[in-house]
């Protein structure tokens, strides 16, 4: 993790975003099926750069959801995990 990092919705949203990432692409390589969906970023990151691949990739994915949702009033305007679930199936499929 970069040590000048920028929280644009505040760290705590940050923090529960990357949770949420890390517990995605955690059921994925759990999945019994995980190898039969493919090459996907998650093998390739997996396969090339190993556990800190995947530091990376949660670190990475959570800073593009929070910029590009960045002052969005959740549940308000859009429903935090609705939203989530669109993007992270958008990137890791």
């Amino acid at each position: 993790m970069k040590t000048n990092k920028e929280f644009p919705n505040g760290f705590t949203q940050w923090m529960e975003t990357h949770h949420d990432v890390v517990a995605e692409i955690t059921s994925l390589i759990d999945n019994k099926y995980f190898d039969d969906l493919g090459e996907t970023i998650v093998h390739i990151r997996l396969r090339e750069h190993g556990i800190g691949g995947m530091y990376e990739l949660c670190e990475e994915l959570t800073d593009e959801f929070e910029k590009q949702f960045e002052g969005v009033a959740w549940g308000e305007e859009l429903e935090y995990y609705d939203e989530l679930e669109h993007f992270l199936t958008e990137k890791l499929s």
